[in-house]
């Protein structure tokens, strides 16, 4: 995810001594401080921070609040974000810079007490250029399985399209990116389309882990026309490695594939 720091706001002198205080509290998990540092500060003047960019230093009162925030979630201090959003209830945490920083640090605590305060967060999706860039998506290419399963478990789209008209989608991130079985297994189980495209990278990145699963599950009946055809496609992508066991399993699979198309085409 791209990380792009908001335009900064007019303001006078640098950060008040007692706000950089309370950045560092959030930084360093220091909870205690940080309560006694929001007890001293003038809180009928926060109002007109919540909102503001990441970078805006309020004259009085504490910082920003998007200031506070982004500095919990890239420390992955759960307790401090749990506290700082208990304090500003209306906080907006669907944007870029909480999400795409978010990103930065994968922790699944920090996660979760996100996911809590808005629970929609799962399908965030940050503009880009062609398209766009869905958190679930950034998790199956770089991040930890845990962080993609729990954002299945949650209602995250398993098939959500970075770039449509590429057609890259969360369980081919998944597979390119060399994440483990469980994730694939788990993608699939939530719903995920395997078709010729996603067989096809797991043979070229010769994933034996996980070849055997995507060709089982692999929707052969949705090319109506030609599904014998891309057998025949698949079966030569396979033949290209040169490597005599996966021949041998993706032969196998097509074989009982086109059984069960037989059966199927004669009881239609």
């Amino acid at each position: 995810m791209t990380f792009v720091f908001p335009r900064r706001a007019p303001c006078d002198g640098e950060m008040p001594t007692h706000q950089l205080e309370m950045l560092k509290a959030c930084e360093t998990g220091d909870i205690g401080k940080l309560k006694g540092l929001f007890s001293a500060a003038n809180l009928s003047e926060i109002n007109t921070a919540t909102q503001l960019g990441i970078d805006f230093i309020p004259r009085s009162g504490p910082p920003a609040t998007s200031a506070l925030l982004y500095s919990a979630v890239t420390h992955n201090r759960p307790e401090i974000l749990q506290f700082l959003l208990k304090t500003y209830p209306n906080a907006c945490i669907a944007s870029d810079v909480l999400l795409g920083s978010r990103y930065a640090n994968p922790d699944l605590p920090t996660l979760k007490v996100l996911h809590s305060h808005d629970p929609s967060i799962v399908n965030y999706g940050m503009q880009q250029t062609d398209g766009m860039d869905y958190l679930l998506l950034d998790y199956c290419r770089d991040g930890d399985p845990q962080l993609a399963g729990y954002l299945l478990d949650n209602g995250a789209d398993p098939n959500a399209e970075e770039f449509p008209a590429l057609n890259f989608c969360p369980l081919q991130i998944a597979i390119n990116s060399g994440q483990p079985p469980s994730l694939i297994n788990k993608l699939i189980e939530c719903g995920a389309k395997v078709s010729v495209m996603e067989v096809t990278y797991a043979i070229r990145k010769q994933r034996m882990d996980i070849l055997e699963l995507v060709l089982s599950h692999c929707q052969w009946r949705a090319y109506r026309q030609s599904p014998r055809k891309k057998m025949k496609e698949v079966l030569q992508k396979a033949r290209e490695t040169g490597n005599m066991e996966l021949i041998a399993l993706v032969k196998n699979q097509t074989r009982k594939a086109k059984k069960e198309m037989s059966c199927w085409q004669f009881w239609n």
